[in-house]
Protein backbone atom coordinates (compact mmCIF):
# COMPACT_ATOMS: atom_id res chain seq x y z
CA UNK A 1 0.00 0.00 0.00
CA UNK A 2 1.36 3.62 -0.76
CA UNK A 3 2.39 5.70 1.79
CA UNK A 4 1.73 9.31 1.89
CA UNK A 5 3.51 11.66 3.98
CA UNK A 6 0.36 13.53 5.50
CA UNK A 7 2.12 16.60 6.72
CA UNK A 8 3.37 17.01 2.42
CA UNK A 9 -0.38 15.92 1.69
CA UNK A 10 -1.78 18.67 3.34
CA UNK A 11 0.61 20.87 2.29
CA UNK A 12 -0.41 20.16 -1.44
CA UNK A 13 -3.86 20.20 -0.12
CA UNK A 14 -3.58 23.65 0.98
CA UNK A 15 -1.74 25.06 -2.22
CA UNK A 16 -4.04 23.41 -4.05
CA UNK A 17 -6.61 25.21 -2.26
CA UNK A 18 -4.77 28.64 -2.89
CA UNK A 19 -4.65 28.37 -6.27
CA UNK A 20 -8.48 27.58 -6.89
CA UNK A 21 -9.07 30.28 -4.89
CA UNK A 22 -7.14 32.51 -6.98
CA UNK A 23 -8.64 31.05 -10.30
CA UNK A 24 -11.79 31.83 -9.11
CA UNK A 25 -10.79 35.40 -8.73
CA UNK A 26 -9.29 36.37 -11.59
CA UNK A 27 -11.65 33.97 -14.04
CA UNK A 28 -13.40 37.18 -14.46
CA UNK A 29 -10.94 39.35 -15.49
CA UNK A 30 -9.89 36.89 -18.26
CA UNK A 31 -9.35 38.80 -21.06
CA UNK A 32 -11.28 36.22 -23.49
CA UNK A 33 -14.71 34.03 -23.57
CA UNK A 34 -11.76 31.27 -24.59
CA UNK A 35 -9.51 32.11 -21.45
CA UNK A 36 -12.47 32.17 -19.01
CA UNK A 37 -13.81 28.78 -20.58
CA UNK A 38 -10.25 27.48 -19.68
CA UNK A 39 -9.73 28.47 -16.33
CA UNK A 40 -13.85 27.53 -15.24
CA UNK A 41 -12.62 24.02 -16.70
CA UNK A 42 -9.42 23.95 -14.57
CA UNK A 43 -11.27 25.16 -11.86
CA UNK A 44 -13.86 22.17 -12.24
CA UNK A 45 -10.64 19.86 -11.72
CA UNK A 46 -8.99 20.84 -9.37
CA UNK A 47 -12.39 21.06 -7.27
CA UNK A 48 -12.97 17.40 -7.95
CA UNK A 49 -9.22 16.11 -6.85
CA UNK A 50 -9.52 18.85 -3.66
CA UNK A 51 -12.91 16.53 -3.19
CA UNK A 52 -11.16 13.23 -2.87
CA UNK A 53 -8.21 14.70 -0.67
CA UNK A 54 -10.53 15.88 1.89
CA UNK A 55 -11.98 12.28 2.02
CA UNK A 56 -10.19 10.56 4.50
CA UNK A 57 -7.58 7.37 4.43
CA UNK A 58 -7.01 8.64 0.73
CA UNK A 59 -3.19 6.72 0.85
CA UNK A 60 -4.78 3.09 2.50
CA UNK A 61 -7.38 3.48 0.02
CA UNK A 62 -5.36 1.68 -3.66
CA UNK A 63 -7.62 2.16 -6.02
CA UNK A 64 -8.92 5.96 -5.01
CA UNK A 65 -4.82 6.48 -4.68
CA UNK A 66 -4.31 5.19 -8.32
CA UNK A 67 -7.12 7.00 -9.40
CA UNK A 68 -6.78 10.27 -7.57
CA UNK A 69 -2.70 9.81 -8.87
CA UNK A 70 -4.39 10.03 -12.04
CA UNK A 71 -6.28 12.86 -11.54
CA UNK A 72 -3.73 15.05 -10.02
CA UNK A 73 -1.33 14.13 -13.07
CA UNK A 74 -4.37 15.61 -15.56
CA UNK A 75 -4.77 18.48 -13.67
CA UNK A 76 -0.92 18.77 -14.00
CA UNK A 77 -1.35 18.82 -17.37
CA UNK A 78 -3.65 21.44 -18.22
CA UNK A 79 -2.16 23.26 -15.20
CA UNK A 80 1.45 23.22 -17.38
CA UNK A 81 -0.38 24.24 -20.46
CA UNK A 82 -1.92 27.03 -18.94
CA UNK A 83 1.11 28.21 -17.25
CA UNK A 84 2.39 29.26 -20.81
CA UNK A 85 -0.89 31.15 -21.30
CA UNK A 86 -1.34 33.18 -18.29
CA UNK A 87 0.04 36.57 -19.12
CA UNK A 88 -2.29 36.26 -22.89
CA UNK A 89 -5.15 35.46 -20.12
CA UNK A 90 -5.11 37.74 -17.57
CA UNK A 91 -3.44 41.19 -18.01
CA UNK A 92 -2.73 42.31 -14.66
CA UNK A 93 0.93 41.21 -14.56
CA UNK A 94 1.22 40.90 -10.70
CA UNK A 95 -2.10 38.88 -10.48
CA UNK A 96 -0.78 37.08 -13.45
CA UNK A 97 2.23 36.41 -11.07
CA UNK A 98 0.47 35.32 -8.34
CA UNK A 99 -1.42 32.66 -10.61
CA UNK A 100 1.53 31.49 -12.05
CA UNK A 101 3.21 31.11 -9.12
CA UNK A 102 1.09 29.38 -7.43
CA UNK A 103 0.70 26.87 -10.39
CA UNK A 104 4.44 26.01 -9.73
CA UNK A 105 3.58 25.74 -5.90
CA UNK A 106 0.85 23.46 -7.00
CA UNK A 107 2.85 21.02 -9.25
CA UNK A 108 5.90 20.85 -7.15
CA UNK A 109 3.98 19.41 -4.07
CA UNK A 110 1.71 17.38 -6.63
CA UNK A 111 5.45 15.85 -7.94
CA UNK A 112 6.62 15.18 -3.89
CA UNK A 113 3.13 13.82 -2.94
CA UNK A 114 2.04 11.72 -5.68
CA UNK A 115 5.42 10.13 -7.02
Amino acid sequence: MPKIDPALLAEYREALQDLYDQLIRVCPAAATLEAKDAIRGLTESIFDVLTTLNQADIASNTPQFAATKTAIRDVNQQLQKMQGRMDDWIHVVSVSEQVTNAIDKAIDLASKVFV
